[in-house]
């Protein structure tokens, strides 16, 4: 048995990079993914990259805005619908400026802050 198996995941930010790299490690452990992203397109395209070594993983894309209570909402009521339950959550979803803290301005903090920090705490909600 695999470590994962039979588990249903969600990934944040899982579009891309390393929330990508975590969706395909959960995968491969066996567990059931669902790639939620902002940008649908690119959760698709980690689905079509993901393991199913038990031949019983049901993996999924799902367009979710973390900075949106009303979506979030909406995201977690398909994976009741699909899924019945949730058993592992990676926030992964994050951004970055990367201009120093003197140079950024306020709006640049407020979309930093809403995704890396409202954006946790409405999905761990």
């Amino acid at each position: 048995m695999l470590q994962n198996e039979g588990q249903i995941a969600l990934v944040t930010g899982a579009g891309g990079g390393i929330g990508r790299a975590i969706a395909k490690k959960f995968a491969e452990f066996g567990a059931s993914v669902i790639v939620a992203d902002l940008n649908l397109a690119g959760a698709e395209e980690t689905v079509t990259m993901l393991a199913d070594p038990t031949g019983k993983a049901k993996h999924a894309a799902l367009k979710m805005d973390v900075t949106s209570k009303a979506n979030v909402q909406e995201g977690f009521a398909w994976v009741k619908e699909n899924y019945g339950r949730l058993d592992l959550l990676m926030n992964n979803a994050g951004v970055s400026t990367m201009h120093h803290l003197v140079d950024l301005t306020e709006e640049e903090w407020d979309f930093n802050f809403n995704v890396n920090t409202k954006g946790m705490f409405l999905v761990t909600q």
